[in-house]
């Protein structure tokens, strides 16, 4: 979830805005059609590989294996984040960095 609005309330007093939402009920649905209609919802908008790669599960057991070895694994955006380094890559490093150790095999 990300933030809407990045000024404080009487900006929007004088500026208002309207955000449209869709609520959808996950009773009785499968585990995953949550992030499948995430997914499914955000191919309308620009959307990056941190994107979809927020929605992985594994990314944040990851992260934690990284940082028990002082390393910072970046896979959501963040305002915040620092710039890659010996000891910090995003996800859209990783990707490639996987491809090319992989082998013929399936």
């Amino acid at each position: 979830m990300g933030s809407i609005a990045r000024h404080g309330e009487a900006h929007y007093n004088n500026f208002p805005a309207e955000v449209l939402a869709t609520f959808i009920c996950l009773e009785s649905t499968p585990d995953d059609f949550g992030a499948k209609v995430t997914q499914y919802r955000n191919r309308q908008n620009a959307v990056d590989l941190e994107d979809f790669a927020a929605l992985d599960e594994r990314q944040e057991s990851w992260k934690q294996t990284l940082a028990a070895a002082g390393v910072e694994y970046l896979y959501k955006h963040g305002e915040d984040d620092p710039p890659p380094s010996e000891s910090v890559f995003s996800v859209r490093e990783a990707g490639p960095a996987l491809a090319c150790c992989q082998t013929g095999g399936h």
